[in-house]
């Protein structure tokens, strides 16, 4: 989560694709197009907005990535999904849809 903030902080968002720039569109389109990558992905921004409040002293900081988050959620939410999206949808968390992590031997997740 800490990396993400750096990349926040260090990246504009916009619409296009460059070294600098996070392209919220092409988010939008692969979260569109995968599920459990919508799921993923979602949970995380959701997660991000505690941890900034309890991380980032700096009030204006803390409006700008939560600023940031927004503009990521929105096109995530707003892209069309597909038939196959909206069927995985129906099942729902009954069925999981991403690999567990492995940890490392000393590393806590």
């Amino acid at each position: 989560m800490k990396d993400i903030i750096a990349i926040l902080e260090d990246h504009e968002l916009g619409h296009k694709d460059d070294r600098e720039t996070l392209n919220i569109d092409y988010m939008g389109e692969l979260c569109a197009s995968d599920r459990g990558l919508y799921k993923t992905i979602t949970e995380n921004l959701r997660k991000m907005n505690g941890l900034i409040d309890q991380t980032v002293p700096d009030l204006r900081e803390r409006r700008e990535l939560a600023a940031k988050l927004d503009a990521i959620r929105s096109p995530i939410e707003e892209a069309k999904k597909g038939i196959r999206w909206r069927i995985r949808g129906l099942i729902g968390e009954r069925r999981r849809w991403y690999e567990p992590v492995e940890v490392g031997e000393g590393e806590a997740y």
